[in-house]
């Protein structure tokens, strides 16, 4: 352990739990909103219900599946690995704060000497904080990743979608694209300096 890497150790560490922490707060937040979403969505529909009753009807299916308690207690598989993650996080965090601790008292001391224990122990720490946290970013861009919906084809009759291909395809071969033009045996062009006769 050096000066020069306590004083780096120490920037990380603090970039480190700004950002996870962030992270996370924003990852907790979420899906307590959607939970605070699905709340209401089954008060809403104990509402309904109830006012079907109350005016001598019959609630609909839909009402009373939305308004089944069992919609409150699955967390689905999103709330449990926010919870595992949180927790995650939490130890991580921890180790980190220690970490900076033991750094503060290494640099705080008369003499402070080498201590290769601890410049390793905080390595190690804070490298698997930031493996933790380039994880996360993958996994939430990997969610977020969705295939592309095939293309419909283009609007109009067969002869228009034809033509309109012919067009996209010189078009993309770096060429400009030519006017519309039919594409029926029956079209004739006309030279430059011609008259139809």
């Amino acid at each position: 352990m050096s000066n020069d890497y306590a004083v780096i150790a120490t920037t990380v560490i603090f970039g480190v739990l700004v950002i996870g922490t962030a992270h996370h707060y924003a990852m907790v937040k979420r899906v307590n909103d959607l939970r605070d979403e699905r709340t209401q969505s089954v008060a809403r529909a104990r509402e309904r219900a109830l006012d079907d009753l109350r005016n001598g009807r019959e609630p609909s299916s839909d009402d009373l599946n939305a308004a089944h308690p069992s919609r409150l207690e699955h967390e689905g598989t999103q709330g449990a690995l926010v919870r595992w993650s949180a927790g995650l996080w939490a130890i991580v965090a921890i180790n980190l704060a220690i970490g900076q601790a033991r750094i503060l008292m290494w640099a705080g001391g008369a003499d402070p000497g080498p201590a290769p224990e601890l410049a390793h122990i905080v390595f190690l720490d804070t490298a698997i904080a930031i493996a933790l946290l380039m994880l996360e970013a993958i996994g939430r861009g990997i969610r977020r990743m969705r295939t592309a919906k095939p293309l419909a084809p283009w609007p109009g009759d067969s002869a228009e979608q034809a033509q309109l291909t012919r067009i996209s395809r010189e078009h993309r071969k770096g060429r400009q694209a030519p006017h519309p033009q039919p594409d029926t045996a029956a079209a004739t062009t006309l030279p430059p300096n011609s008259s139809p006769a």
